[in-house]
Parts: structure tokens; sequence; C-alpha cells
């Protein structure tokens, strides 16, 4: 799927105080939906399924909020460089999505990718 998402409040992550000289900024996130969510199944490491639609879109707003950060001159240093995600295939799908996302929507040529690491 790659229609773009055009709603949201991709402004989210600007309202958080500045960061602290000598200290890093980490975002934690949970992976987006997958169907077991939807439905209310217990999942654990065992099952392994994808994220679903929403999941998906919901990793494509994380991605644009990321975007948002290196555009705003308030935010030096809260940009993230590094997506880690677990070996789960629905967290790897997650940060996949949100660092093409935020890769997509960046300005700054100078600007490094956001890279991911995961097992």
């Amino acid at each position: 799927n790659s229609d773009p998402i055009t709603t949201g409040n991709f402004e989210c992550l600007l309202d958080l105080p500045p960061i602290t000289p000598g200290c890093v900024r980490l975002y934690l996130c949970r992976h987006g939906q997958t169907e077991n969510n939807r439905l209310h199944l217990v999942q654990g490491a065992r099952v392994d399924p994808s994220i679903n639609r929403n999941g998906y879109e919901q990793a494509q707003r994380l991605g644009m909020a990321i975007s948002r950060l290196e555009k705003s001159s308030s935010s030096d240093g809260a940009v993230p460089r590094l997506a880690v995600h677990s070996k789960l295939r629905r967290a790897r799908e997650t940060a996949q999505v949100l660092t093409s996302t935020a890769s997509s929507q960046s300005t700054d040529s100078n600007q490094p990718a956001l890279k991911v690491l995961g097992e």
C-alpha cells in the first residue's frame, strides 16, 4: 500500500520539552496493529502475524510525525537516526514502514537517513 496519509496530528512530537544537555531522547513505540490485535487475541512471541492495513497506516503516521522533527528548528538533537526492533515480523514491518515514510518526507539532503536495526 502506498496511499499517502494526509490527515492527523503530525506535529504531536513537537510538543515535547527540550532535551537536557548531555542527554538523549528515546522514542518508544509499539508495533502497528495486527489482525490478532483487532480481534483481541493474545499473540506473544509464538504467533508472528504481519501488521494489517490499520497497522500500516499507524506506522506511516509515526513516520510522518518523525519527519516533522527534522523540519522544526526547536527539535535540535531530537531527530532519531536509528529504529531498533525485535525479531518479530510485526515489529520489523512497523520499523520499515515508519523509516521509509520518514525518509520519503525528508527535505534535508544532508540529513542521514533513518536506519533500521533488528534481528
